[in-house]
């Protein structure tokens, strides 16, 4: 399985601050640099009222288990930014972690 851990990602978690004039700014900043392997990507199309069709990019991302890992990042991966929508722990095995990671295409 370390072996199969090739590709570099950076997980990245968002912060809130209020600006002096009432408004918010929100900030991504890099947490951790983790090995991950990429698998079984999916695309759908998703679609809400009054927009056009998007495609959405799903794929699973294999890595160490990182108990700061959650629902709600970004993880960067080859050039492209993703969202964690799920931590699988202990999967595919105990200390392992499974990323399910979605990014729209354009």
């Amino acid at each position: 399985m370390i072996g199969s851990l090739r590709r570099r990602a950076v997980l990245s978690s968002v912060s809130e601050t209020v600006t002096p004039t009432g408004g918010r700014v929100r900030t991504w900043t890099a947490f951790a640099t983790i090995w991950v392997s990429l698998s079984a990507t999916s695309t759908d199309m998703v679609a809400a009222a009054d927009q056009k069709p998007v495609r959405r990019l799903s794929i699973k991302a294999q890595a160490r288990d990182l108990a700061s890992a959650a629902v709600g990042q970004r993880c960067a991966v080859d050039g492209r930014t993703w969202s964690v929508r799920a931590v699988d722990r202990g999967q595919p095995r105990r200390g392992y972690m499974t990323l399910f990671l979605e990014s729209d295409l354009t």
